[in-house]
């Protein structure tokens, strides 16, 4: 019950600091077109406007295609990292996700690309942002998400649903 309550208390005091530092909320996040994204490369959105706008769209869209079962599929995650990483850090972002990749397969008991032996859920959804840097050649944001994953199926589960069991059995005469 205290480690419980210890994190419902870590969970709220987050949340406070966390909208008390963000500039931004899903709701005055720009949805414009004319922000963009213009098109679509290897599922990535791609042609956002060089303005603060632009950029928080851009983290945004940036950190659900890195949030999704596309990043399960190495050759799918790998493309999608080389159109939106900056050329300076593609290296060490494809080092990083290959690694953390490894782990989450561990996790979810996943062998493979999602959906080849398991059905993957992975979702992040933003909930605010925050404009850290900005000028007319590059911008860093802070983007706040929360986010959902699972797995059914795969090597470390034989069941979806795994039935409660009573710990006082009924004895029939």
């Amino acid at each position: 019950m205290t480690l419980v309550l210890g994190a419902v208390i870590l969970f709220l005091g987050g949340l406070v600091v966390g909208r008390a530092t963000m500039t931004g909320s899903p709701d005055a996040a720009p949805t414009s077109r004319a922000v963009g994204p213009r098109r679509y490369l290897d599922g990535v959105g791609v042609g956002y406007a060089r303005s603060q706008e632009g950029a928080v769209a851009a983290a945004a869209n940036f950190t659900r295609v890195l949030s999704s079962d596309l990043i399960l599929d190495d050759a799918r995650r790998r493309a999608a990292i080389d159109v939106l990483a900056a050329p300076e850090a593609r290296s060490r972002l494809q080092k990083s996700f290959d690694q953390a990749v490894t782990s989450l397969r561990q996790g979810l008991g996943v062998t493979g690309a999602a959906g080849q032996d398991a059905q993957v859920l992975l979702r992040a959804t933003p909930v605010g942002w925050r404009v850290e840097a900005y000028d007319a050649g590059k911008a860093r944001v802070a983007i706040w998400v929360t986010s959902v994953g699972g797995s059914i199926g795969g090597t470390n589960q034989t069941a979806p649903i795994a039935r409660p069991r009573s710990r006082h059995p009924v004895r029939r005469r």
